[in-house]
């Protein structure tokens, strides 16, 4: 007995749904991407918030990250109100919207050609192909997914309008349109696909039958005139091929969601099949140094470098690092080329700054001690030159200048280690209550009192003083 036209349609787009989910299955393993990811949701106040009236206003009035997709920023807060920063919820969010533009996509082409499984076959390609996996497995590109279910709902609209004439789906396909635009600008084409619908649609000029679309699908050499012979051909044969790729494609998807684990795992995966990548080179390094991996972080970052000329801020960076893991020579070299490249003040100032720590770190004080005044002349509000000159201070035994500089560090960022350090010169000061005061402080911020006095014990011990 032959199935029900509308349940096979049903049916097909249920399978449909099925295999989508089925194939982007390992997408519930994967993490944020910080790229884009933290500017989009991960660092974002305001999509934290959730769906509230102050979100709703910013979404349509900021071009942060130089775009305008309101309705994209609601999707991301909405999700944060459902899910917080957990990344499964956003990524299945994600993968449901391609499901169902996968669906959308089936019932489109079924209704302009009357072909029900070459339009599923069409379909299941657009929703298992791995070019989409980047638009699905990256929460940032939501844009693609949330952009594309309002293109093919106006397509869906323009379709019932260019049959039937009613008015009110004509409005309906203008505010389609402008709900797409505020995912994302590129579905600003949609009036020139919907001229080719209304080709389709109104004055017949696809002529296409089901032979001629199952010879397009499968690539067929010969075109429905030469029919005679193919007719013998069972159906399970003819669709075969068609199988066969979809579930090619699937698999190929299935192992490219994996190079979306983790910003490591992408951004290696990245080095493997490009050359001479120093952004890939350059955010390894950056996902490496979050890991607390800093020599391999330094590693890449010099990989990265070797291949582009940094702004200076970001030499800085890699200076930063390059102090981290013990390499003062190569910060001097770095610094030293920021400060003949006459960057602006705040930036020489980080400098002077990076420049001290690494003079401190090869017991050079003299030229540590001209480094943080340098710094703090050109920035007084520097942290890291306030810390050094402090620790100076107290090597030469001058535990009230200590005081000042490490108090406005503290003034400055209220941490633990700085808490602590500001303690150690409030003793050298002969002022234990108020040492006492700040080891307090520090004991109820610290995260992990025991790690604070070990950092504070180096900075010391750097500044030789036990």
């Amino acid at each position: 007995m032959s199935v029900p036209h509308e349940k096979r349609v049903v049916i097909c787009s249920l399978l449909l749904v099925a295999a989508t989910l089925a194939f982007y299955n390992p997408i519930a393993h994967n993490r944020f991407i910080d790229f884009d990811d933290s500017s989009y949701i991960l660092k974002n106040p305001q999509v934290q918030r959730g769906l509230t009236w102050d979100t709703v206003k910013w979404s349509f009035t900021t071009f942060h990250e130089g775009n305008w997709h309101p309705l994209t920023w609601l999707s991301h807060a909405v999700d944060c109100q459902l899910f917080g920063l957990n990344p499964l919820g956003h990524h299945y969010t994600n993968l449901l919207l391609h499901a169902v533009n996968a669906v959308l996509l089936f019932l489109l082409l079924r209704q302009a050609t009357g072909l029900a499984w070459p339009s599923l076959v069409v379909g299941a390609l657009f929703a298992l192909h791995p070019v989409n996996v980047e638009s699905v497995a990256w929460a940032a590109e939501r844009k693609n997914v949330l952009s594309m279910l309002f293109f093919l709902l106006a397509l869906h609209a323009y379709g019932r309008y260019a049959r039937t004439g009613r008015r009110y789906l004509y409005g309906l396909v203008a505010v389609l349109f402008a709900l797409g635009l505020m995912a994302k600008s590129q579905v600003v084409t949609l009036p020139f696909i919907g001229l080719f619908v209304a080709v389709v649609w109104t004055l017949n000029a696809w002529t296409l039958n089901a032979w001629t679309l199952n010879a397009w699908i499968l690539n067929a050499r010969t075109l429905p005139g030469a029919v005679a012979s193919e007719s013998r051909i069972s159906s399970l044969w003819r669709a075969a091929p068609a199988l066969l790729v979809v579930f090619s494609l699937g698999c190929l998807t299935y192992r490219q969601l994996g190079y979306w684990r983790d910003d490591e795992t992408l951004w290696r995966y990245t080095l493997s099949v490009t050359q001479r990548n120093y952004v890939a080179h350059d955010n390894l390094a950056i996902a490496l140094a979050k890991l607390g991996r800093s020599d391999e972080a330094v590693s890449q970052f010099q990989a990265a470098s070797a291949l582009h000329k940094y702004p200076a801020n970001q030499v800085l960076t890699l200076a930063l690092y390059e102090l981290r893991v013990g390499h003062p020579q190569e910060v001097i070299e770095e610094c030293d080329s920021v400060l003949r490249a006459a960057a602006a003040p705040k930036v020489q100032a980080v400098a002077w700054s990076e420049l001290g720590q690494a003079d401190l770190q090869l017991r050079h004080y003299d030229q540590a001690a001209d480094s943080y005044q340098n710094a703090l002349r050109l920035n007084p509000e520097d942290e890291m030159a306030l810390i050094g000159s402090g620790l100076l201070a107290l090597r030469q035994e001058q535990p009230d200048a200590a005081v000042r500089q490490l108090a406005h560090a503290v003034k400055i960022d209220p941490s633990d280690v700085n808490l602590l350090l500001l303690a150690q010169a409030l003793r050298r000061a002969g002022r234990p209550a108020e040492a006492d005061f700040a080891s307090a402080e520090a004991r109820k911020i610290s995260p992990d009192l025991t790690q604070a006095q070990i950092a504070a014990g180096q900075f010391l011990s750097v500044a030789g003083r036990p």
